[in-house]
Parts: structure tokens; C-alpha cells; sequence
């Protein structure tokens, strides 16, 4: 066997380690935590007592909605303190879209985004500093011009 073989056959071996691990392939901890959370969730209170990674941490979405002036998002939960929302629609044609983060129970806005305008999907986020964990929140999208097909998803960070 060649040098180039055993080289190419070593480099393939690491990388299907590190693609097992979430690590590979610019993955953050958001993209590898879907799969643990949902693991963790089985196992029930046990779950709290495994440290999670520091970091930002999928709690709900990515969800599309089909094009619309309007959305409404279901809740989400944050067990941290810092909450962020990634946002966008599709579209090129002067439609701006604005985010803002609701809490549920009393429907009260904690955090608006400026309007900004549809870039094909282009992700816009919005932070909010100060989520009582374990409150439930959702977003509220709203987009002005000509409708177009929406998508979101909330994070939380573990320090």
C-alpha cells in the first residue's frame, strides 16, 4: 500500500471521529446539541447532574414558515439567563422583516430588532440578557412588503 493511501485512509479515520463528535466540518456546539439534549431528555432528572458544554445551545427550531406578513412562533424554554433568536426570510425585493421576543405568560415584549430587509435568507439575530430561566417565551415575526417564507430558532448559553 502506498504512502498516499495510508495518508488518505488515516485523514478519512479522523475526520469520521471527529463528524461522530460534532467537531468536524465548522459544527458548533448549536449544531452537535440537538442530539445530546434529546439524549439527556430520556434519562429524566439524571439528565441535570452531566454538566453541559459552555456555549450556545439549540433550544428550539430551526421552523420555516410559508410566506406570510405574520408569525407567531410556539413557546421555548431557556434554562439560562441569555437568550438569543436567529431570524430571516427569503425574498430581494425591498421586504424588511422585524423580530421581537415575547414572554409568554404575560405577553410582554423583552426585545425588539430593528427592520431590516430580506436577503435571501440572510440570518439577523436578537439577544435578550436578562430570560428568567425556565420561563416560557416565543417570537413574534413581522414583515413588511411583499410576503415571503420566514424561518427561526432560539438558543440559550451555558457559561
Amino acid at each position: 500500500m502506498s504512502s498516499t493511501t495510508v495518508r488518505n485512509r488515516a485523514t478519512l479515520a479522523v475526520a469520521a471521529l471527529l463528524m461522530g463528535a460534532g467537531l468536524a466540518a465548522g459544527a458548533t456546539p448549536a449544531d452537535a446539541q440537538p442530539a445530546a439534549h434529546a439524549a439527556a431528555a430520556t434519562v429524566g432528572s439524571a439528565s441535570h447532574a452531566t454538566p453541559q458544554r459552555a456555549g450556545w445551545h439549540l433550544i428550539w427550531g430551526p421552523k420555516t414558515h410559508s410566506a406570510t406578513h405574520y408569525w407567531s412562533t410556539s413557546d421555548f424554554i431557556p434554562d439560562r439567563r441569555h437568550l438569543a433568536v436567529n431570524f430571516g426570510c427569503w425574498g430581494h425585493d425591498g421586504a424588511k422583516l422585524r423580530a421581537a421576543i415575547v414572554r409568554t405568560k404575560d405577553k410582554k415584549v423583552m426585545a425588539t430588532s430593528g427592520w431590516d430587509y430580506c436577503h435571501d435568507a440572510a440570518q439577523r439575530r436578537l439577544d435578550l440578557n436578562n430570560a428568567a430561566p425556565g420561563n416560557a417565551y416565543y417570537m413574534r415575526l413581522q414583515l413588511s412588503g411583499p410576503k415571503h417564507s420566514i424561518w427561526a430558532k432560539a438558543y440559550d448559553y451555558h457559561e
